[in-house]
């Protein structure tokens, strides 16, 4: 007759818990939908200018530009789900810096980027010489980053 002791069932919890523990990692690691297939949703739900998508392992983060020209960051779900979006907008658009730049007498704007609190702007000042601005994405302001 075959007798379970208290050690044999102690061992046998343990060892289905690692392994429910293991699978359960296993499984939400996995990359359930193709990057392009995240992307086509992110396409088909109205936000372009993607700059960038990252799993985290249970969803996809993004950050794009929805149908109003507002920065946001989103995610996709394993599922494909595109999860309300969270706006993270300059509160002045690429059109005002750029008309503030041209307003303090720089011409020949070359690039104008959007970083996280304000516009890097390369431009040409009176004397025709090449000057990186900034410009504050919350209040306008242009200041040399010379």
């Amino acid at each position: 007759m075959f007798k379970l002791t208290k050690k044999m069932i102690t061992t046998g919890l343990i060892s289905i818990f690692a392994f429910t523990v293991i699978f359960a990692n296993v499984a939400s690691n996995a990359t359930p939908l193709a990057m392009s297939a995240v992307l086509q949703k992110l396409n088909s739900a109205g936000y372009f200018s993607i700059s960038q998508v990252k799993w985290d392992g249970n969803a996809y983060q993004s950050k794009a530009v929805n149908a109003v020209g507002q920065w946001v960051k989103l995610s996709v779900k394993s599922d494909g789900t595109v999860v309300l979006p969270t706006v993270f907008s300059p509160s002045i658009s690429m059109l005002t810096a750029a008309k503030n730049v041209e307003a303090k007498g720089y011409s020949n704007i070359t690039q104008i980027q959007y970083k996280s609190t304000y516009y890097d702007v390369d431009a040409y000042d009176v004397n025709n010489n090449k000057i990186d601005l900034h410009v504050n994405a919350a209040t306008g302001d242009v200041t040399s980053s010379n």
